[in-house]
This record gives structure tokens, C-alpha cells and sequence, in this order.
């Protein structure tokens, strides 16, 4: 469709009835996640995903534990990356 350059995208979503990216990379991850739970997918990200064993949800029993990282290895990586590259280029 030609002429939608200066339409706003979420309205040119609408008029094409499509989804947003943010909802289609969710929607990308929840079967990737299925995939993987299910034996469809065989891969070693397979090994980060935990089932609980004693869940108490209320309609399924793939509920999954999520860890958490204690470590700030990313919280300082733009100023290494800048530091190695020789500074910022103005």
C-alpha cells in the first residue's frame, strides 16, 4: 500500500490490521517457550528453563521458576565498549 509514509504507525497498523511489534515478539517468545516445554524444539537454551516441581497453579502444572541474576556483568558495558573503541566521536 503506497501513501502510508506520513501516517502514524499505530494508525497504520489498524488500517493494515496488524499487530505491534512489542505483541509479536510476545507472542514469538510464548511459543518458543511452548516449544521448548513440550520436546518440539531441541536446544541447549532448554537447560534455562525450570518447571517447578510442587506448583500450585490453578490450570496447568508448567509453571516455571525464575532465577535471578546477582551479577552487574551488563551494567557497565556501554562505558567498556566506549573505553576500547578510544572514546566518543563528536
Amino acid at each position: 500500500m503506497t501513501g502510508l509514509w506520513n501516517v502514524p504507525y499505530h494508525n497504520r497498523l489498524e488500517m493494515l490490521g496488524l499487530h505491534s511489534l512489542e505483541h509479536r515478539r510476545v507472542i514469538s517468545d510464548l511459543v518458543l517457550c511452548y516449544e521448548i516445554l513440550n520436546g518440539l524444539l531441541d536446544t541447549e537454551i532448554a537447560n534455562v528453563l525450570t518447571v517447578a516441581e510442587n506448583s500450585k497453579t490453578r490450570s496447568h502444572s508448567m509453571k516455571l521458576i525464575k532465577y535471578h541474576c546477582f551479577i552487574d556483568a551488563t551494567k557497565y558495558y556501554f562505558l567498556t565498549v566506549l573505553y576500547i573503541q578510544g572514546g566518543s566521536k563528536k
